[in-house]
């Protein structure tokens, strides 16, 4: 999308982490081949690096071994610019938007674009979710969002459910673990048009 944004696919580090996981666990290929409803051969190329599974199973791995999509894929998805103090003291609840100045306004355009992408795959990590929920205090709904939410007043879940169910809807059943620039852009925009940050009396785009 940006060069903010560094979602990296990388089969050699997932493989090495599903076989640490399996080991810790003392879980055969057999095993974990029977839970996950694959062939063995498919297992041993997710370990090996060759391939990788879909969103929903490694959803389901997350599950089997007790550990998150982020530390089990995303461990090297990351955000390139370092937070500013003022923002982090923002993002922390110790600073109202008001108080602030344009250029955290920016930054917080920037980090929201980041924070929103991950959304839409469920991939966002407890701290980047807590991260999230401190934004949403300043979203609000366009009428555009009232028609396709099906929300008029929302609370975060709500919000982030019907968003999804929203994307699910674009994509069918299962949303890819990636889709291309241009459909991710393209969300991005319809993001835009559901959603408004306040910032005293000005809109300002995600």
């Amino acid at each position: 999308m940006h060069d903010i944004y560094c979602f990296r696919e990388d089969k050699k580090e997932f493989g090495k982490n599903l076989k640490n996981l399996m080991e810790a666990k003392k879980m055969t290929v057999e095993k974990l081949a029977d839970k996950v409803g694959y062939g063995v051969n498919t297992i041993n190329k997710w370990r090996s690096g060759e391939r990788i599974p879909s969103l929903d199973t490694m959803k389901t791995l997350a599950t089997i071994f007790k550990t998150t999509i982020q530390k089990l894929y995303l461990p090297n998805s990351y955000y390139k610019k370092e937070l500013s103090p003022e923002f982090i003291d923002f993002i922390n609840e110790k600073l109202e938007i008001g108080q602030t100045d344009y250029h955290l306004l920016l930054e917080l355009v920037d980090y929201n674009r980041y924070l929103a992408q991950k959304m839409m795959f469920s991939l966002l990590s407890p701290k980047e979710k807590r991260d999230y929920k401190s934004i949403f205090r300043y979203y609000i709904l366009t009428p555009y969002g009232v028609e396709k939410l099906n929300l008029k007043e929302m609370t975060f879940e709500e919000f982030h459910n019907n968003f999804r169910a929203y994307i699910k809807q674009q994509y069918g059943a299962s949303l890819p673990y990636k889709i291309r620039l241009e459909d991710s852009m393209m969300l991005i925009n319809e993001l835009n048009k559901i959603i408004k940050i306040k910032y005293v009396k000005a809109y300002v785009m995600l």
